[in-house]
């Protein structure tokens, strides 16, 4: 650098997408990081005067490893580089703009979460949509309200994300509501902070935490959670009544998933109607070839549905949007009000149980119904799985038979689910604002 011209950096090295140039590519922005920084600090002249150590830490030292790394990085993927971020993090929280840094994060989670909640927040009707977008999207970014349906998403740094959602928390629990009660919201703080600091990655189950990368993909199948919380497939309900995995579809799969599920029910001596040996569902599938086939294969994945809905019925929903998904989101369809409607009955069968068990036991049941106003929506709870429950059994027949316009009824029949869904929804919301 001293005195020499580099090799020149064009745009075509830039965009070219072979393997042969990654390391190029990423030698190219890291030394561009690394001379903004040293620009930053006044350091003017001969880069090759700099100790190479001070240059490598500047970013992230890959280099730099503890004596255990080598054996721990082998069960649990980027263990090194998470050590060195939270370090990092440290080193820049405990600098002169730490305080800054922190006050500045707080309250930037803080302003988002009130503009957030004053636009997609429930009204009178209870419909509140801030409600229905799921968890772990509020930890990981900054949401933009675009309507009272849509947002922005707006990814927030790694490791420093803890630091809005202090605020966001905050606000949610001055704001009121079941759902955001203290001890609920310091535990959500302590799920974030644990996602922020801890050296094996972020998820919201332990037991995945704790389970080495290999066996992360097994683990999430079997509690049907993938990192984020969020449920990978749509479990059959009633284990009374089996059915074929092809038919708990929970929304848009691919096309080869669809296949690859009907052949191995087939196969295992299944039909159409009921399950074989082995029946795993489309969603499965897809779960499992998106871990082998990493963030590209998902993406590809998430075209082939994005181009097979349309003609199958199914519902796209915003996150299953190739690219798209990232930065939007929406809590209209189905997608929208499933999460919250399974919250909503779990919570209702609970409330139902510890009611009849009191009347069984001969208790003061009428003491725990003043305490507990949702009692009276039990009722309409049950109608509502009922009703959902019977609409997907009629959305399946629909798809095996293949009418001509069948496409167009089950289009109808979701339309009629996420109105059941909503209702039950809003029902609750509007209890809970009283």
């Amino acid at each position: 650098w001293c005195g020499r011209r580099g090799p020149r950096v064009t745009t075509a090295v830039m965009a070219d997408p072979s393997i042969e140039h990654m390391t190029e590519q990423r030698g190219i922005v890291l030394g561009a990081e690394r001379l903004l920084e040293l620009r930053a600090r006044g350091i003017i002249g001969c880069i090759a005067r700099i100790k190479r150590y001070e240059l490598q830490t500047i970013t992230l030292n890959f280099n730099r490893k503890g004596r255990q790394s080598r054996e721990i990085g082998a069960l649990y993927a980027f263990f090194n580089a998470s050590i060195q971020g939270t370090a990092r993090m440290a080193q820049t929280l405990a600098g002169p703009l730490g305080r800054k840094i922190m006050l500045g994060g707080v309250m930037l989670g803080a302003v988002n979460a009130m503009l957030a909640m004053a636009v997609m927040g429930g009204g009178d009707d209870g419909d509140d949509a801030w409600a229905k977008i799921p968890e772990f999207v509020k930890e990981k970014n900054l949401i933009i309200p675009i309507s009272r349906t849509e947002y922005l998403s707006l990814p927030l740094p790694l490791g420093f994300h803890f630091l809005p959602n202090i605020g966001r928390l905050s606000v949610e629990m001055m704001a009121g509501g079941r759902d955001h009660s203290p001890a609920s919201q310091l535990g959500k703080l302590l799920q974030v902070l644990l996602d922020a600091f801890n050296p094996l990655g972020g998820t919201q189950s332990v037991s995945q935490l704790v389970t080495p990368t290999i066996a992360d993909p097994a683990v999430a199948l079997a509690q049907n959670q993938d990192w984020t919380g969020r449920p990978i497939y749509r479990e059959n309900h009633n284990p009374l009544n089996p059915q074929p995995g092809t038919a708990l579809v929970k929304d848009a799969a691919t096309p080869w998933a669809k296949g690859i599920a009907q052949a191995i029910n087939t196969i295992s001596g299944g039909t159409a109607y009921q399950p074989g040996a082995w029946s795993p569902t489309p969603d499965q599938i897809d779960y499992v070839m998106g871990q082998l086939a990493g963030g590209v294969g998902r993406e590809i994945g998430k075209l082939a549905q994005s181009l097979s809905a349309p003609f199958t019925g199914d519902e796209l929903p915003a996150h299953k949007v190739p690219l798209l998904g990232r930065l939007y989101g929406s809590t209209k369809g189905i997608s929208g009000e499933s999460e919250l409607f399974y919250n909503n009955i779990k919570r209702l069968n609970k409330i139902e149980n510890e009611y009849k068990g009191r009347m069984k036991a001969g208790e003061d049941a009428d003491a725990y119904r003043k305490q507990e106003p949702l009692v009276d929506q039990i009722g309409l709870g049950n109608q509502a799985e009922v009703a959902v429950s019977k609409l997907r059994r009629l959305r399946r027949e629909e798809q095996v038979r293949s009418d001509p316009g069948w496409q167009d009824r089950v289009k109808d029949i979701d339309q009629q689910i996420e109105v059941a869904m909503r209702g039950l929804n809003r029902d609750i919301g509007q209890q809970q604002a009283r």
